[in-house]
């Protein structure tokens, strides 16, 4: 199980970092409300990685619920999701997931 991580942040001298990003669309009702921005900011903080998750030329921080809220994510909408660090391709994949799975909540 991961643990809460703090942001990273490059400094001079460090070797490139990973990157990944995929874009995935909402698929349930509701789509990115409150109880689902709390997942994916949650699940975010348990990855070594900057995220970042965009929509419709918007980015936000994926670690914010507040920010993730900004966005306004209806049922259907495409985001972007992007991370940089040692487990960026895993952070990916994990909200990848989430998301695909509906943010684990069932409609209706």
């Amino acid at each position: 199980m991961h643990v809460p991580r703090p942001h990273l942040k490059m400094s001079q001298g460090e070797p490139p970092r990973q990157t990944s990003s995929r874009n995935v669309e909402i698929s349930n009702a509701l789509g990115l409300d409150f109880r689902a921005a709390e997942r994916v900011a949650s699940l975010a903080q348990c990855f070594f990685a900057d995220v970042r998750i965009a929509m419709d030329g918007r980015r936000v921080d994926g670690r914010s619920v507040l920010g993730l809220l900004t966005l306004a994510a209806p049922c259907g909408a495409r985001l972007e999701l992007e991370a940089e660090g040692p487990e960026a391709e895993a952070v990916v994949e994990a909200l990848a997931g989430l998301i695909g799975r509906g943010f684990d909540e069932l409609d209706g």
